[in-house]
């Protein structure tokens, strides 16, 4: 296994070492770190294995909390699907 080494460094001042010197160029780190997040995101959102391992983690691992409104909790009755979920029973699909 492969571990990949932190750097000493906190996000912020990391990026910093990557901004542009040409002040009409230059972004503030914080501008840098939303930007690769964005790409490091698009890149693993293409990648399939990942997207069916996340999927399942989610299926097994995943818990949903709501709290129905004023119009729900008169809207929703025994016959309605979101029934068992309204009254805090799991639901079992």
């Amino acid at each position: 296994m492969y571990d990949v080494e932190d750097p000493d460094l906190n996000p912020i001042a990391f990026a910093d070492q990557f901004v542009d010197p040409d002040p009409t160029k230059a972004q503030p780190p914080e501008e840098l770190l939303r930007r690769a997040r964005m790409i490091v995101a698009t890149e693993l959102g293409k990648d399939p294995l990942l997207r069916q391992a996340i999927r399942d983690a989610f299926k097994t691992d995943a818990l949903i909390s709501v709290t129905p409104t004023e119009r729900g909790v008169a809207k929703i009755d025994e016959h309605n699907q979101y029934y068992v979920s309204v009254n805090d029973e799991p639901d079992s699909r």
